[in-house]
């Protein structure tokens, strides 16, 4: 069995609310990386919380909020639209993708008879 949770679930809401209204006050960005060092806990440590049923839909709820705020600030221009599609990308699952990959692709082709002379 693994080690003790750090913070118990009772006051992981409490300490996402204090990082979450921290972020507001000080209008900066709401991010995994700043929670896990409000928190003073590890990546992995919030990844095992996620998987924790006292802990996850806390955690999930936070990740949808990270994500909100990303785009809610790329969208008005606060955030560096290469660096949120990047980030969306490598933290976020984001990936580009066709509405039905299955489906072949159409391609029109119009050819032109050159006129002589």
């Amino acid at each position: 069995m693994g080690r003790p949770f750090k913070i118990k679930p009772d006051e992981f809401a409490k300490v996402m609310e204090k990082y979450l209204k921290r972020c507001e006050q000080k209008d900066i960005p709401i991010t995994v990386s700043g929670f896990c060092a409000f928190a003073d806990i590890s990546d992995e440590t919030l990844r095992s919380y996620e998987k924790n049923d006292d802990y996850k839909d806390v955690v999930r709820r936070f990740r949808r909020k990270a994500e909100a705020d990303l785009i809610e600030r790329a969208l008005m221009g606060k955030v560096n639209s290469t660096f949120a599609i990047f980030f969306a990308k490598s933290k976020l699952g984001w990936r580009d993708h066709d509405a039905d990959p299955k489906k072949p692709k159409e391609i029109n082709i119009n050819f032109v008879k050159k006129k002589d002379g």
